[in-house]
């Protein structure tokens, strides 16, 4: 079973091997990997900044979404938040059959979404 943990934790962890494992078994291969691998380094170099969102994750969802109270109903995703605020959320799993790099993968996944560095996705918000 998964405790409560915030996500720099997790992150701190796990391996890049165990993390590509896990997107390469949920069919992400070959040239996109690389660009996971450089996020992923960024974010181990990140400090956490504490937050009080919480990052839930759901069984059978490919999205990691924080909620702003403990109400599960009330989500919004990860992609356009600050990747040191991300590190300092803790992690909700209900799924506690995930595995510490499988909950980094889902996290990583949703971060990434709109780019593969804090550089490329802060255009989107201006």
């Amino acid at each position: 079973m998964n405790s409560v943990m915030r996500l720099e934790k997790y992150i701190r962890q796990v391996s890049w091997n165990e993390l590509n494992k896990e997107f390469i078994r949920c069919g992400y291969n070959g040239k996109i990997n690389h660009t996971f691998k450089k996020a992923f380094y960024e974010l181990k170099k990140k400090q956490a900044i504490p937050d009080t969102r919480i990052i839930n994750l759901y069984e059978g969802e490919t999205w990691a979404y924080y909620s702003m109270t403990q109400n599960e109903d009330d989500f919004q995703e990860l992609l356009l938040i600050p990747w040191a605020n991300c590190l300092g959320m803790e992690v909700k799993v209900k799924d506690t059959k995930m595995s510490h790099a499988e909950i980094v993968m889902h996290c990583l996944w949703s971060l990434t979404y709109m780019g593969f560095s804090e550089k490329q996705i802060n255009w989107l918000e201006k």
